[in-house]
């Protein structure tokens, strides 16, 4: 049973590589992004990150300690408390807990995000490779996996 935390600044396959486990190993995909799309009905907005937030915690909670597998985690996680967090919980369920980090080109990410449709501001891309803090085997890792 393991926990795969994807790791990246928006564009990087992070949601691809987290189907592709989840139609390899099955299991579930729990995402900010698909709790804002498909629960929602909107890409971002300020004022619901609160409610993103608690029902993601929810749906996490519900997966670890429920009969799920293999837990794909698909949101940035790009600081270390972000991801020390979900560490913690996944080890509270005695999860192998696996690191997926994405290294691509930060113009590349930003075209590709941009071929999706996302109306992101480059302001708000920006701020996000701004805040990431690169992943560190000390942080509990069970394995790392570079893309």
């Amino acid at each position: 049973m393991s926990v795969h935390i994807m790791v990246g600044v928006p564009g990087t396959g992070k949601t691809t590589l987290a189907k592709k486990l989840r139609d390899d190993f099955g299991g579930i995909i729990i995402s900010k992004d698909i709790i804002r799309y498909h629960m929602l009905g909107i890409e971002f907005d300020p004022n619901l990150e609160n409610e993103v937030d608690r029902m993601f915690r929810a749906m996490l909670s519900s997966s670890l300690y429920g009969y799920v597998d293999n837990i794909i985690i698909d949101n940035t996680n790009l600081t270390k408390e972000t991801r020390k967090s979900l560490i913690d919980r996944a080890h509270t369920s005695n999860r192998d807990v696996i690191a997926h980090v994405f290294n691509t080109d930060k113009y590349e990410a930003w075209d590709r995000k941009q071929s999706t449709g996302s109306s992101m501001p480059i302001s708000d891309f920006n701020r996000l490779i701004n805040i990431y803090e690169p992943v560190d085997k000390d942080e509990g890792f069970s394995e790392i996996i570079v893309h």
